[in-house]
């Protein structure tokens, strides 16, 4: 069960629990594609529908990772959006996500924040929050884009583990944080599709974290540092303010996206992406390593590395920024 809310004009279902709010949407749009042979240019009853959950028992995050929150620590919400016919801005919905997500902490909170390609959000190099998206009924593609897109969730060994202790009570010892687990490979969001497709994309933000738990290591291959709204500001901030103020931004992103202004985004995120210009290190979903300078992120979302004298266009995997003394060592 569930309670519902009009929030900045959306549809909000608040769930106490649920097994992943990306997955209650894509159901729901999976049924409506059964049910309807197919997305057809009237479709769009879910437009907008936003869902929410106090604690997600089965959590995605990216390239099949799972995201573990502790109840009521974390904004956990997940929206439908329907791109139609032709439409070029596809690949841009983690990134406007990501902007929503930039303006909301600073209205809210005061808080500036980083945007890291491809789509998470740190402050100061500790991870604040995280974005999914995955495409439902997308028709053969035209021309491949690259915004990365987590495949079906499936929990590895080590995240087992760590949701074992989440679940019998033991001190909680982060918010919202991703466990490396790649048993499936990313799933690609293509631009210029001939037909419509429907986009949910899923926001993690860590929220109240409480103090005590400060420095604690995110588990897995990223070995970042988590932190939320709580540490960073030092006041606790209303999760139902923070998400009007995220949907009434992503709102403003998307007209301006459907106004053929969707390469203005791109911009904006280009410049405010903390990966850009940075040394860095890709871990492939191949299992190679890349290292090089962050040159550019194109128009298509794919990170441009300088590796050797050569540029190479990333469409997904982990980036590690290198500090100064790692370069040098």
């Amino acid at each position: 069960m569930y309670r519902t809310y009009q929030i900045a004009c959306h549809e909000v279902r608040w769930f106490k629990e649920m097994d992943s709010t990306n997955d209650y949407l894509v159901r729901l749009l999976k049924s409506d594609l059964q049910g309807a042979g197919g997305i057809s240019d009237s479709a769009g009853s879910e437009d907008g529908l936003v869902v929410v959950a106090d604690y997600q028992s089965q959590g995605k995050g990216r390239l099949g990772r799972e995201w573990l929150a502790p109840p009521g620590r974390c904004l956990l919400a997940s929206l439908v959006v329907t791109v139609r016919a032709g439409t070029q801005f596809m690949h841009l919905a983690p990134s406007m996500a990501g902007l929503a997500v930039f303006r909301a902490c600073l209205d809210t909170a005061g808080i500036r924040v980083d945007l890291a390609w491809p789509n998470d959000l740190y402050v100061a190099g500790r991870k604040l929050a995280g974005v999914l998206a995955e495409v439902v009924g997308v028709p053969a593609p035209a021309a491949p884009c690259t915004a990365p897109v987590a495949a079906p969730y499936t929990a590895g060994k080590q995240s087992m583990g760590v949701s074992r202790r989440l679940v019998q009570g033991e001190p909680d010892d982060g918010a919202g944080v991703e466990v490396a687990s790649y048993a499936n490979p990313p799933v690609d969001i293509h631009s210029g599709a001939p037909g419509p497709a429907r986009v949910v994309v899923g926001i993690g933000l860590n929220v109240s974290w409480p103090a005590m738990a400060a420095g604690s290591e995110i588990s897995g291959a990223t070995g970042n540092i988590a932190t939320s709204l709580l540490l960073e500001a030092g006041r606790l901030i209303d999760r139902r303010v923070l998400l009007e103020r995220i949907l009434v931004w992503f709102d403003g992103y998307l007209a301006q996206a459907t106004s053929s202004n969707w390469l203005r985004i791109a911009q904006e995120y280009r410049e405010r992406c903390v990966t850009v210009g940075s040394q860095v290190e890709v871990s492939m979903m191949t299992g190679s390593v890349l290292a090089g300078t962050a040159v550019d992120i194109d128009e298509q979302g794919r990170l441009v590395v300088g590796v050797n004298g050569r540029r190479e266009a990333i469409s997904a995997g982990d980036v590690r920024i290198l500090r100064q003394q790692e370069m040098t060592c």
